[in-house]
C-alpha cells in the first residue's frame, strides 16, 4: 500500500524539485507540469502535489504566479530546501 505524504513532506519534495532537479535559485519559476512529472516518479497523486503546493505557499516558500500554472521559488524556500 502506498504511503500518503504529509503536506509538509510534499512541500519539501517540491523544494527539492526546484533546487536539485532543475537547479533553480531564488525568484525562478517552474510550471505545474515540471512538478507533476516528478511526482509521477513517486507513489503519489496530483492531489498530493496540490496539498504540498498549498503548504509551500502558506510557508512563503513558493509563490503562485498570476497565470496560476507557474510557481516561483522564494528566498525563504531556497534557504529551506
Amino acid at each position: 500500500m502506498a504511503t500518503v505524504p504529509t503536506p509538509e513532506d510534499a512541500a519539501r519534495y517540491i523544494l527539492k524539485i526546484f533546487k536539485e532537479k532543475y537547479g533553480c535559485r531564488t525568484g525562478q519559476a517552474l510550471k505545474f507540469n515540471n512538478f507533476m512529472n516528478c511526482f509521477n516518479l513517486q507513489p503519489w497523486k496530483e492531489a498530493d502535489l496540490a496539498v504540498g503546493m498549498e503548504y509551500a505557499v502558506q510557508q512563503n516558500w513558493v509563490e503562485i504566479l498570476p497565470n496560476g500554472v507557474s510557481f516561483k521559488l522564494t528566498n525563504k524556500g531556497f534557504l529551506e530546501a
